[in-house]
């Protein structure tokens, strides 16, 4: 004897777990600790400084990879290219007094 209803069946499991992922998937998304919010900050380059160490200083400290710095300090280059390194042929050596913008996530207090 066969089970007619058997692809029936397996079709409502598909759909109730996908019901269920989409309420995880929702609740977390809400159930953030604290908001982030983009922050540009200027910085001044100070005699010794180089784009990597500007780029550790500003990067996440929790995220210690250098992977990560490494593609923060590219963020800053291309931040700046047009206003900093083009007009030095592309260079990505910075000098003492180099004006350059960062923009970086915080965490915004919610207190």
């Amino acid at each position: 004897m066969s089970d007619d209803l058997a692809p029936a069946r397996g079709i409502v499991c598909g759909l109730i777990l996908g019901a269920v992922i989409w309420a995880i998937i929702l609740a977390a998304a809400h159930c953030h600790a604290s908001p982030l919010q983009q922050v540009t900050v200027t910085h001044i380059v100070a005699q010794g400084e180089t784009l990597e160490d500007i780029g550790r200083f500003y990067a996440d400290p929790v995220i210690d990879d250098p992977r990560y710095v490494a593609e923060f300090v590219e963020g800053i280059f291309e931040y700046n290219y047009h206003t900093v390194f083009e007009p030095r042929g592309g260079s990505r050596e910075v000098r003492p007094g180099d004006t350059l913008r960062v923009v970086f996530w915080a965490k915004v207090s919610t207190d």
